[in-house]
């Protein structure tokens, strides 16, 4: 009975170094599998970390570009603005010569206009004339045919 006692209590204790051999195995393979958990979740905030720095920089040119080109349409916008500017006041000045060159052409039709009254009270005046140089060639010619009966007849 002690032999038995004595087998049964050395299988009981195979038994517990076997089982504590097993405890420090997976004791052993809980460590590696933490540290290699441990490293991936290290690997994966570093991804995170890169990917968010990336994301950042993206961002970061997209709105640079973004600015570049509002900077550009801000700077066409306003070169447009002082084109047209440009252009009312040249079309400012053009009417404001059409107005004098309209104001000038009355003023030459107006002489012209003059000129041609006066013309025609010149044409009068000469036709007036020439009547008045016609009345007295026939008064002298009438005179001279007075005068001479009155020399024919003195004689």
């Amino acid at each position: 009975v002690l032999e038995d006692q004595a087998l049964l209590a050395e299988n009981k204790c195979k038994l517990a170094e076997e089982h504590s051999a097993e405890l420090m195995r997976g004791k052993e393979e809980k460590e590696v599998l933490a540290k290699a958990l441990e490293m991936q979740m290290q690997e994966l905030a570093r991804a995170r970390q890169a990917d968010a720095l990336r994301s950042s920089r993206e961002i970061e040119s997209a709105t640079l570009e973004d600015m570049k080109a509002r900077k550009s349409a801000e700077d066409a916008l306003e070169s447009e603005r002082s084109v047209r500017k440009e252009a009312q006041h040249q079309l400012q000045l053009v009417q404001l010569q059409l107005t004098q060159a309209q104001a000038r052409i009355e003023q030459l039709e107006a002489s012209v206009a003059l000129g041609v009254e006066r013309e025609r009270q010149v044409e009068h005046r000469a036709a007036r004339a020439e009547s008045q140089v016609s009345e007295v060639r026939s008064t002298n010619v009438s005179l001279l045919a007075k005068v001479s009966g009155l020399e024919m007849m003195a004689s």
